[in-house]
């Protein structure tokens, strides 16, 4: 289909089907080229319409037959549909088509995998393998049989429960019954060889479960973690949620081809390799913690999103924020804490806020798609889960049971929207959440200003604001906050000569606007739930009694006060705790107040916060004078950072993200407009400044939390290596920035060469690129003689050297391009090499002559006829070209022109280019 004829499918457009399936018979002959589907549906008319057609979907199949209740009827075909007229309100259709799996590059529909016949149907998937209505909320009940070919697949899966098998014909077979009708995007099947990790699991009801995990051959030890997730996964959600799993057998496999981390088909659970197979040697601990998240997150499908499902793919987060909080919430319970949650936070603060300032912003329930594929976003799930987190801390956790028990058993079996799910959160909870609605329907960051003032409290009890407060409250400290600056310390604040006695009140005032966004000029306000305590100048906590008592306070107007009695006059608001709304917080804090927060604040998130924006008001503050060298000591960062370093009290995963610079994508999001290359130079020389000033701290440091003995995983053990991996960088760097190369390779050398499992070897190799160590060379290329035979592992010597933020890295990239283990038809390496560029490395992707342009127009041009969903994918970092300066905008528009100009451009990939070319037009 030509560009122009792309068109976008709205949500207010949806249209109940004509028909609907209740059960399908499917009949597969496996073979590379020529598979043979043979497809038994019962159709029953929905449409009041007696002469309604039935439309089915089909892409690029081979029709060989279609019977009607067994005979032969009319109908035609076209490029995107099957349509047979004349059909009465009850009746059979049987269709015969014939695909080729081998040649199926995109990996949408069934295609063949390292030798392994495989699945992938969502959201469009199942039209690529036979005529069928492939949308959500069609649910059928399915039948499966599978001949395989007569080598290379002994194990022949698919939904459901395993009913016959055997040899027919001298052909293996197996038949399979799914007693729960499900939409088309949850079929899958596969067939292969595969080593099995076998186990069970019996339910709270004494239920028996067969667990296998299927992995490629050699990796049954890389399986075995993946295996105890998955049973971790069934007893939490019995735990925690009351849910029970309901099939005879739960089955996951995994392949090394997957466009996606993981696939919650009902009963068979399809994952992509790189979230199964770990193991020391191989696997570092944040492949660990994902592995566990990630089985977590498509075993919770099992009920949010397979037994109750989407009425149509604008009500994705439907399922996805609400196993995503689920998944969350397991990995809080099961791992660390503080890691989930700021990890969370630190996706929403990077990622999702740059998706909400740049041309592909959407609500969390978009109103229009072009390509479906194109909105698997950070926005649908993560900030989706933010939102399902809010409902979570207005109704409080009893409640949130109560309504999903009620949503669930009220929708089992059924295709729900997003409505469904809020009515009865409201229902279950008895609370309005007619406002909390925008949350879906306003793309978009709020963001929020926090001011407060001392008020004296007259004879009758009213506030009355004293003349002092109009030189502590002024437009000026307002701007500064609002520009991520700390208010100056000379500066009189809220809390210095008021002017009233002590009997005075703190009045909290808060104000919230959202800037527009592509389609949404004008935006309403928001319900912000604002989790508040209160600090003293000496870091003592205090609690008023008119605070809540979950702390949390119901911002829901553009500006509204709040007002606290019985409060020392030295008291400070600490607002956003737990980063409990997805906003842009400014306020009017004082360094002091930072330091104080930092220093005495119980909460993780307001510590990270409070540091990062010691850095950030640096960075705005001097990033015009780093450009001529006089960036001055940032000697109230290093005096926050030694008190971390020294306080044996704090987290180790926390300490370990505020003893280091945030990174350069964390810092941008700071900047209306980026000058990326004063940015990244502040940054280093930042970065070089502490390391060298806390130089003796970082050593006592790294000295101490060396680990010692055969490694294991735990949440303890992985936030040590954490801690001092971070503190062995910022020594190495320290080294570096007393002019002492050689001390800092032989650290990390050393590292490398004594580390005995991949977090620590990774980390120190990590450390010789980024800081272009001599060792780099020798370690790059002992890593490849040793791993190079391992594809998954084999990612991180790509992803690794395609991290390096340098503009020399776009060469590096174009070398590796050629190596003989990058496969550019393999997710997962276009991913490792190309994708680190796009996602992580702004600086690579936006050097200057555009030569990280080009090399995406390079790598779009051979995936556009390969795979068009991870060509446009990798394209997410380059649409937001428009923030950074105008040599940049022009370089960007001429190389998105010409990708723009490619022929036959997918949807997917023309959608991002187009919205990023007028997204000026659409504000």
């Amino acid at each position: 289909m030509a560009a122009s004829n792309f068109k976008a499918k709205k949500r207010l457009e949806y249209k109940k089907p004509d028909f609907t399936a209740t059960d399908i018979d499917l009949q597969f002959q496996l073979a590379d080229d020529a598979t043979v589907v043979r497809a038994t549906a019962h159709y029953v008319r929905l449409s009041a319409d007696p002469k309604a057609p039935l439309r089915l979907d089909g892409e690029e199949l081979k029709l060989n037959d279609v019977l009607l209740n067994g005979q032969s009827c009319k109908y035609n075909v076209t490029d995107t549909e099957l349509i047979v007229s004349e059909v009465p309100d009850d009746f059979e259709l049987t269709t015969e088509v014939v695909i080729s799996p081998a040649r199926n590059t995109s990996l949408m529909g069934l295609y063949k995998s390292c030798g392994c016949f495989c699945t992938q149907c969502e959201p469009e998937g199942f039209r690529r393998i036979t005529y069928f209505l492939d949308r959500p909320d069609v649910l059928a009940k399915y039948r499966v049989t599978i001949v395989g070919p007569d080598y290379g697949c002994g194990v022949l899966l698919s939904n459901g429960n395993l009913v016959e098998s055997g040899i027919k014909d001298g052909l293996l077979y197996s038949v399979w019954e799914d007693p729960f009708p499900k939409p088309s995007y949850l079929f899958a099947l596969v067939a292969g060889a595969f080593d099995i990790i076998e186990d069970t699991f019996v339910t709270k009801s004494g239920r028996e479960v067969k667990l296998a995990l299927y992995v490629d051959r050699g990796a049954y030890t890389r399986g075995t973690w993946a295996m105890q997730s998955i049973k971790e996964s069934m007893a939490w959600d019995e735990r925690r949620f009351n849910l029970e799993y309901d099939l005879d057998n739960f089955n996951v496999v995994a392949v090394d081809f997957f466009n996606f981390g993981a696939m919650e088909n009902k009963g068979l659970n399809i994952f992509n390799s790189s979230c199964v197979l770990v193991d020391p040697q191989t696997a570092t601990d944040t492949n660990y913690y994902t592995v566990q998240g990630v089985i977590g997150h498509e075993y919770f499908h099992n009920w949010t999103g397979d037994r109750v499902t989407l009425r149509d793919w604008f009500q994705l987060s439907l399922k996805e924020s609400l196993t995503v909080f689920r998944d969350q919430e397991f990995s809080s319970d099961v791992n660390s804490r503080v890691l989930t949650r700021l990890d969370a936070i630190n996706v929403i603060r990077s990622r999702q806020f740059a998706e909400d300032a740049g041309p592909m912003a959407h609500p969390v329930r978009p109103e229009q798609v072009m390509e479906m594929n194109n909105f698997y976003t950070v926005t649908i799930y993560d900030k989706g889960a933010e939102v399902i987190r809010m409902i979570h801390t207005i109704v409080g956790e009893e409640k949130f049971q109560k309504g999903i028990a009620d949503y669930l058993a009220r929708y089992d079996g059924q295709a729900a929207t997003i409505e469904d799910f809020i009515l009865t959160m409201e229902t279950a909870s008895l609370t309005d959440l007619a406002q909390f609605r925008r949350w879906y329907s306003q793309a978009g960051t709020p963001e929020v200003y926090a001011k407060w003032a001392w008020k004296s409290i007259d004879d009758n009890g009213n506030g009355k604001a004293q003349p002092a407060l109009a030189a502590n409250i002024d437009e000026k400290a307002i701007a500064a906050a609002l520009n991520n600056e700390v208010v100056s310390d000379t500066q009189e604040s809220a809390n210095e000569e008021c002017g009233c006695d002590e009997n005075c009140k703190l009045v909290l005032t808060l104000t919230q606007n959202t800037p527009p966004t592509p389609n949404q000029s004008t935006k309403d306000p928001f319900v912000i739930p604002v989790r508040t305590s209160f600090l003293t100048k000496d870091g003592q906590s205090v609690v008023p009694p008119e605070l809540p008592e979950n702390g949390v306070l119901m911002f829901t107007k553009e500006e509204q006060s709040f007002e606290f009695t019985n409060l020392p006059k030295d008291t400070i608001p600490v607002v956003l705790r737990d980063f409990s709304a997805p906003v842009k917080l400014s306020a009017m804090y004082q360094t002091q107040d930072y330091i104080n927060m930092l220093e005495h604040c119980d909460d993780p998130f307001i510590r990270v916060d409070s540091y990062m924006s010691l850095i950030n008001a640096f960075v705005h503050q001097n990033i015009d004078k780093v450009k001529n060298g006089d960036l001055p000591e940032p000697t109230d960062i290093i005096k926050a950072i030694s008190y971390v370093i020294n306080d044996a009290s704090i987290d180790m995963q926390l300490k370990a993200k505020l003893i280091v610079v945030p990174s350069l994508i964390s810092l941008m999001e700071t900047f209306k407009k980026i000058d990326l290359d004063g940015l990244d130079q502040t940054r280093k020389e930042l970065s070089s400044l502490i390391a060298r000033a806390l130089a003796s701290e970082y050593k006592d440091l790294e000295h101490k939390t060396r680990s010692s003995g055969k490694y294991k995983y735990d949440a303890q053990s992985a936030a040590q290596r954490a801690l001092h991996n971070a503190a062995q960088y910022m020594v190495a760097l320290g080294y570096l920035a007393d002019d002492n190369g050689i001390k800092a390779d032989d650290l990390i050398s050393n590292a490398y060469e004594n580390a005995n499992n991949m977090t620590d070897r990774l980390a120190a190799l990590s450390a010789a690129c980024e800081l272009e160590l001599p060792c780099k060379s020798k370690l790059l290329d002992s890593f490849e003689q040793s791993y190079s035979h391992d594809p998954l592992t084999f990612d991180k010597f790509f992803s690794v050297q395609a991290a390096v933020s340098s503009e020399e890295t776009i060469k590096v990239v174009r070398k590796l391009m050629d190596h003989k283990c990058f496969d550019i038809t393999n997710p997962n390496r276009v991913r490792a090499l190309i994708g680190t560029v796009g996602y992580n490395n702004p600086v690579a992707l936006h050097r200057r002559d555009g030569m990280g342009y080009l090399l995406m127009l390079d790598v779009v041009r051979k995936l556009n006829d390969i795979n068009p969903s991870v060509a446009a994918r990798i394209l997410d970092g380059l649409i937001n070209y428009r923030r950074f300066d105008i040599n940049r905008i022009n370089k960007a528009e001429e190389y998105l022109n010409k990708m723009k100009a490619i022929p036959n451009l997918s949807r997917s990939v023309f959608e991002k280019i187009s919205s990023a070319l007028d997204s000026d037009t659409k504000q």
